[in-house]
Formats: C-alpha cells, sequence, structure tokens
C-alpha cells in the first residue's frame, strides 16, 4: 500500500559526492553499477529519512572504518526479466550468496532490531516484481531513477520520484514502459534522534556540525597524501583497496578476497 509520494531533486547533488568519492577510491569506478552509485548517493543524502549509516549519539565518536563491498559478494536473484541485489538486508529469499557483507560495526545498520535494508531493483519492459513485506513501522521508500513509466501499487509513476510505502505488506512494482527500469529500495527502524545534515556531514546537532567542518580544516581527516587532488591508477591495474596500513586487498572470482602486505596475508 502506498503512503504518499515526494518529489525529489538530490539526483545530482548525490551523484557530485558519489563521483568526488570515486575519484579519490583505489579501485575501477567501472566495475560498480549505477543501482549502487545511487544507493550510496541517496544513503549519505537522505539519512535524515532513513539513517542507514548514520552511528547512535553513543557511538559517533568511534574509530573510523573501511570495508570494500565488491559487486562478487553482494546477495543477487535474477529471474524473467527481473535483476535484485541486496546490498544490506536479508530478508529476500532464494539470493546469492545467502547473506550480505556485514555493515560498518557501530552503523545503526549493525544495531540489532534497526531493520536496515538497501536493494536495487531493475526490471526489464513488461517485467514486475513484489518486494516483500518485513517488519510493522519501518521508514520504506522506493526511489524510482531510471526507465520512462512504472507502476508501485496500483499508481502510476514519474521518474526520479520517492514513494514511501508500508513495510509489512507486498509492494507490486511493475515496468509498463519501453525501456528498462530500475528501483532503489531503502528500508529502516528510525533512529530516534535529532538529525542534522550540512554537506556531506551528519550529526545529532548544528554545534557538532560546526565541530566536524573544524576537525576536517584542521586535520583533513588524516591529510591527503597525494600531490594531486585527482589521483589515478594505471588502466589494466584490477580493482584493489589499499588500508593505512599498508594491507592490499583483491576481489577473488566467486566471492571473497585475497589480503596481503601489512600484517600479513589473507583470505576470507
Amino acid at each position: 500500500m502506498l503512503l504518499h509520494l515526494k518529489d525529489r531533486a538530490v539526483f545530482l547533488k548525490g551523484y557530485m559526492y558519489l563521483s568526488y568519492f570515486f575519484l579519490l577510491s583505489a579501485f575501477n569506478p567501472a566495475s560498480v553499477s549505477q543501482s549502487f552509485l545511487v544507493a550510496i548517493s541517496l544513503v549519505l543524502y537522505h539519512s535524515e529519512h532513513l539513517p542507514t549509516l548514520l552511528h547512535p549519539t553513543m557511538q559517533t565518536q568511534v574509530d573510523p572504518f573501511f570495508t570494500m563491498l565488491w559487486n562478487e559478494d553482494v546477495p543477487k536473484l535474477s529471474s524473467e526479466g527481473v535483476d535484485v541485489a541486496v546490498v544490506s538486508g536479508s530478508y529476500i529469499a532464494g539470493t546469492t550468496p545467502a547473506e550480505p557483507p556485514r555493515c560498518p560495526p557501530h552503523s545503526w545498520a549493525a544495531q540489532p532490531g534497526s531493520s536496515v535494508g538497501i536493494v536495487t531493483v531493475k526490471l526489464q519492459p513488461g517485467a514486475s516484481w513484489h518486494l516483500p513485506a518485513t517488519a510493522k513501522g519501518l521508514n520504506r521508500a522506493v526511489y524510482f531513477f531510471v526507465g520512462s513509466k512504472v507502476e508501485v501499487g496500483d499508481q502510476s509513476i514519474a521518474p526520479r520520484t520517492k514513494v514511501d510505502v508500508q513495510s509489512d505488506s507486498r509492494c507490486l512494482l511493475k515496468n509498463v514502459g519501453p525501456d528498462v527500469a530500475e528501483f532503489l529500495v531503502l528500508e529502516g527502524k528510525p533512529i530516534g534522534e535529532p538529525v542534522v545534515q550540512h554537506g556531506p556531514f551528519v550529526m545529532n546537532s548544528r554545534d557538532q556540525i560546526m565541530q566536524a567542518f573544524s576537525d576536517y580544516q584542521r586535520t583533513e581527516f588524516g591529510k591527503w597524501p597525494w600531490s594531486s587532488d585527482a589521483p589515478a591508477h594505471a588502466r589494466d591495474k584490477p580493482r584493489f583497496a589499499k588500508y593505512p596500513d599498508g594491507r592490499e586487498e583483491v576481489p577473488t572470482a566467486g566471492g571473497g578476497s585475497t589480503v596481503t602486505g601489512g600484517s600479513g596475508a589473507a583470505s576470507s
């Protein structure tokens, strides 16, 4: 059942954040799907609606955490014109692998009972898929960001529109247009704390936002180690992630990754 519709002009700003992020990243952005870019963009920008990456107040000053989300480790489900990827949450049966990668350990998504879910859905023309019901009382939003004409529930939805839907009811997503349609589904239990966002920073108060800007201007959050704002890697270098302690991680075929350097080699 639909609750209400909201048009949001946030995609350009979201992509600006993500373009900058991938410019600074040590892996090949061509290997990342548009759906994943939009997912992280909207989670970062709309944290007041679905605080997926926020920390509870008591955990806003924890040590930073970084891990890679390799495409091979994201659970997927494909059938008859439908492609589903579960970035977070495990309520969709039949995905391979069965469970998504772990969340940052101090994030809201990692808290028991947060019920955070991030799902992308791609529908070929004429295809449809039922978004499964989950727990009652969650914030659940469906973003239609690619395509020309779709239906969510029993309503026709314009492109680049956010639809709030009930979390405890199945919701039909249907592509009735001539083009491929893509959706992003975000859901989670409200964090129940004040949220203040400015630029790339999301905190609990304006004073904390000002402190975050001050910290960034003072330390640049660890300093930028390159002479240029746009470091480039060799075109033939495969995807990799390099950690502050010198470890380098690369994905392996079939899922998992291999880590070399630093404190020693390891596989996961």
